[in-house]
């Protein structure tokens, strides 16, 4: 599956800038609701989050700025071992 989708729906908590913070998304037509982030990284073009949800799964989620989209990966460390 290809998770660089322009279309990816991200919720933020946004205060004096927009992408704060994510507090949920949709992954695969669900709604996902973050309980933690749990890294926050600054690059070139926008920002990007590891977050835990409540489902204990992380994500990586990017947004990029300059396009104002998300990117949405689901993390390794979610991944089940093979």
């Amino acid at each position: 599956m290809d998770y660089q989708a322009v279309d990816s729906i991200v919720f933020c908590y946004s205060g004096d800038s927009y992408a704060q913070r994510p507090i949920g998304f949709v992954f695969d037509g669900k709604e996902v609701t973050v309980s933690q982030v749990l890294i926050e990284a600054r690059f070139p073009d926008g920002k990007r989050f590891t977050v835990l949800t409540e489902e204990d799964q992380v994500f990586d989620l990017y947004f990029y700025a300059g396009q104002d989209r998300w990117r949405i990966v689901p993390s390794a460390a979610s991944l089940p071992a093979n």
